[in-house]
């Protein structure tokens, strides 16, 4: 495999400059903004450096043969040099012990003293803008003040921020008055503001719920079916879930695509598969999806990556719709719904509306590290009651992929860091 980085003004430059060296054969590994290095980068305008690979026939093939000969360790050090190439700044690496992509047991609740734990960081925040708050309205005119208790002026003050807080992380104005108004009502005269923190910490966390759990099938091969608008993350996504089934868990997993429109998705996969050593199919209907199935009936898992259709072309949803439903009664089958937090809220509404017409799903959201504001995650379960399975937030395959964490998130809308 050659891997190479090229650098223009903006993507299209970029991948040109790619196309003209490698061929249009070659797979885009990642694209990053990059400034020039020293004290004049500070005032110039960020480039883009895209990294692409490509591989000839006969290096494919060389590597299939070879893949099933490769052991675990060659596996991972694989893995290794293709996160050195698409993240060159280092990235501090994340704990070892990362959560499980297939969990075999469920989520326990949190003790008390968990929450007091992850709440000390919010409690300092929210009680910084009530010291704020109080000062400004002591500035105000005496005849503008009002009779009232200190306790339920504060706790008025809290519920206000609170508000104004839940509307920041853009989650939904109906979802806000929802979640301020059980907490009003709950609520006792006198409350002190770390009884109602705690209060909405939990109750936040209960509305969404704990992770989808992925456990494997007694009936054979389980069916993922990956979904969702174009660039979102779905063929990256895919790879990153194959590589800690096989790695961590030891899951014979194999790979299909029915993302026929788009070359570089194609091989992409394709890569990953080659380096996994794990079975790769291109698939074009669902006559072929159950033909490859029938051959991986001794496998754990089978997942499928689909093209990102345009959800408003009614010929493009029956063929996706026929793709998702393909192996119903072969084997059981999951379905995720891949969606950018990025994305407009509309948007997204939109796409999971219609998918939710097509299938039952569960839903993944990626892009985390490009927003500060992940309000859609809590809007879209609440829109849709579809459980949340994975967060991912990078490119680097398998490491920026999570389960999803239900109090990280809780704690993030309300104003707290990470």
């Amino acid at each position: 495999m050659i891997i190479k980085k090229f650098t223009g003004k903006d993507e299209e430059q970029a991948l040109a400059q790619a196309k003209k060296e490698l061929g249009d054969g070659l797979v885009v590994l990642s694209v990053k903004k990059i400034r020039r290095k020293g004290l004049l980068g500070l005032f110039s305008k960020k480039n883009t450096e895209l990294t692409a690979a490509v591989e000839d026939a006969n290096e494919i093939k060389r590597n299939r043969e070879e893949a099933q000969k490769k052991s675990e360790a060659d596996i991972r050090e694989a893995l290794q040099a293709i996160k050195k190439v698409v993240n060159e700044d280092e990235k501090p690496v994340k704990k070892e012990n990362q959560a499980s992509i297939i969990a075999e047991s469920s989520v326990k609740k949190a003790d008390t003293e968990k929450i007091e734990e992850k709440l000390d960081q919010l409690q300092d925040l929210l009680k910084s803008r009530l010291t704020d708050e109080g000062e400004r309205s002591e500035e105000k005119p005496a005849e503008e003040k009002k009779p009232e208790k200190q306790e339920d002026s504060e706790l008025d003050r809290f519920i206000e921020i609170l508000r104004g807080t839940l509307i920041d992380s853009e989650i939904d104005g109906k979802y806000v008055d929802q979640a301020v108004g059980e907490l009003k009502k709950n609520l006792k005269p006198g409350t002190d503001v770390d009884h109602a923190l705690e209060d909405i910490y939990q109750k936040l966390i209960l509305r969404l719920g704990g992770p989808a759990l992925l456990r494997t099938s007694d009936k054979g091969p389980r069916a993922l079916f990956f979904v969702g608008p174009t660039g979102v993350g779905k063929t990256t996504t895919i790879a990153k879930i194959a590589s800690r089934m096989m790695i961590d868990q030891k899951k014979k997993v194999a790979l299909l695509t029915a993302d026929t429109y788009r070359i570089a998705a194609v091989e992409q996969l394709r890569t990953y598969a080659d380096i996994l050593g794990a079975p790769f199919y291109v698939v074009y209907t669902d006559d072929e999806v159950r033909e490859k199935a029938a051959l991986l009936k001794d496998y754990d898992f089978i997942l499928v990556d689909t093209a990102g259709h345009s959800v408003n072309n009614k010929e493009q949803r029956d063929a996706m719709n026929a793709i998702m439903h393909s192996l119903d009664e072969v084997c059981d089958t999951k379905v995720y719904l891949v969606l950018s937090v990025t994305a407009k809220y509309k948007d997204l509404v939109k796409t999971a509306d219609i998918y939710s017409k097509l299938a039952k799903y569960d839903l993944i959201f990626t892009k985390l590290d490009e927003t500060d504001s992940i309000g859609c995650i809590y809007n879209l379960h609440m829109h849709t009651g579809a459980d949340v399975a994975f967060v991912t937030d990078g490119q680097i395959v398998p490491d920026d992929i999570d389960v999803f964490d239900p109090q990280k998130t809780v704690k993030i809308l309300l104003g707290g860091r990470d």
